[in-house]
């Protein structure tokens, strides 16, 4: 599983790991992008379990991040986000709440 971490000299204290688990049929290529990450469209990529799970973990401290999946280099919703907002391209960011 890849997972994105902080350096440790600049990791705060109160950081928590998030498993991301997202469920596509038939996707090559799927990373996580957002704000954590400044939206580099490189993102986060995430590890196929060869039955349709795609994994990674974040380390992030608690807040709310909004992000976006790009599923084989096309900008998508995380089908399983509970909080969506508008965004500026019409569309939504899904949203990761961290306690």
């Amino acid at each position: 599983m890849k997972s994105v971490r902080t350096p440790r000299a600049h990791r705060p204290a109160s950081t928590r790991w998030i498993p991301i688990e997202v469920k596509l049929a038939g996707a090559h290529d799927v990373v996580i992008t957002g704000d954590f990450v400044q939206w580099a469209p490189q993102g986060v990529p995430l590890s196929y379990d060869g039955s349709e799970t795609w994994r990674t973990a974040l380390d992030l401290p608690p807040g709310e991040y909004q992000y976006r999946l790009i599923v084989d280099g096309v900008w998508t919703d995380d089908p399983q986000a509970v909080k969506r907002v508008p965004n500026e391209y019409g569309s939504e960011n899904c949203v990761l709440i961290v306690r």
